[in-house]
């Protein structure tokens, strides 16, 4: 027997909404009350931003890394004295690309081993009179080690890596640097990080006989110039042409640092840490 049409259409709803409960049923057992399904775009998003989140971070890392690198680099020496143009004569013994003068690391301190082997004066005296004089004038501190049998300083090589620098005794007949009227030597290795170039160990070799005869006619003092000269050249600074500066070529009789000397030495320990 035909339906009426609004019977039909009674049953056609109902099918469709016994289809619809047991769709919420599945989706009940399957997510809990009331839960559905993550679109594929939810999904997607999600993984997006999961992404974006680490390379940001990442990111993140990276500019930290660059920033703490450029603080180091920029770091300096906080016992380094104020930079004052005195108008006196100063050299350094190399330098940068830019300009700025080659030297220690002024963050770090310089290490220095003494052989007092045929010492005719107080080796370690003589050595912490001049770090000391050294310090004053550019913020540089040292560290003086146990004394050392060692005797390095006459071949002036060194490895890569950092060394202590070293001060010794010779003659003119072992080392021929010291012929003629020269009382000492003094200077440092170099070598390069990353393009920059920085001094990681040093050599003092002073003439045994030429401090007897300094001792023999009681000037103390030009034997203590001599030392701090020496030390000069470890630390950077070159001979220059005027009279007035410690670090003029010759002994000319004075004792302290000039004003070209202190300006020079307040630079190199100016020096941006590395």
């Amino acid at each position: 027997m035909p339906l009426r049409p609004g019977a039909l259409g009674r049953r056609r709803r109902a099918r469709q909404m016994m289809r619809r409960l047991e769709e919420l049923d599945r989706l009940d057992a399957q997510y809990g009350l009331g839960a559905l399904p993550p679109s594929p775009r939810a999904r997607t998003r999600r993984r997006r931003d999961w992404r974006a989140g680490t390379v940001f971070l990442l990111s993140l890392v990276v500019v930290c890394g660059l920033l703490i690198n450029a603080g180091l680099r920029n770091r300096r020496n906080d016992h380094a004295p104020a930079i004052t143009s005195t108008g006196g004569s100063f050299r350094f013994e190399q330098v940068q690309a830019n300009g700025d003068p080659v030297g220690y690391n002024p963050c770090t301190p310089i290490r220095v081993e003494i052989n007092p082997a045929g010492e005719p004066l107080d080796t370690e005296q003589l050595v912490r009179t001049a770090i000391q004089h050294i310090h004053e004038a550019s913020g540089l501190d040292f560290e003086l080690t146990d004394p050392t049998t060692s005797r390095r300083f006459l071949s002036r090589t060194t490895t890569t890596g950092r060394q202590p620098v070293i001060v010794g005794w010779s003659t003119a007949a072992e080392d021929h640097d010291l012929e003629g009227h020269v009382a000492g030597v003094g200077g440092s290795t170099m070598v390069r990080f990353n393009g920059h170039g920085q001094y990681v160990t040093g050599v003092v070799v002073l003439d045994a006989e030429a401090f007897r005869d300094i001792l023999d006619a009681h000037r103390d003092e030009d034997a203590q110039a001599v030392v701090d000269h020496e030390f000069g050249h470890v630390v950077g600074l070159a001979h220059v042409k005027s009279r007035s500066e410690l670090m003029f070529k010759e002994n000319t009789g004075l004792t302290t640092w000039g004003p070209g000397d202190r300006e020079g030495l307040a630079r190199l320990g100016n020096i941006p840490c590395h």
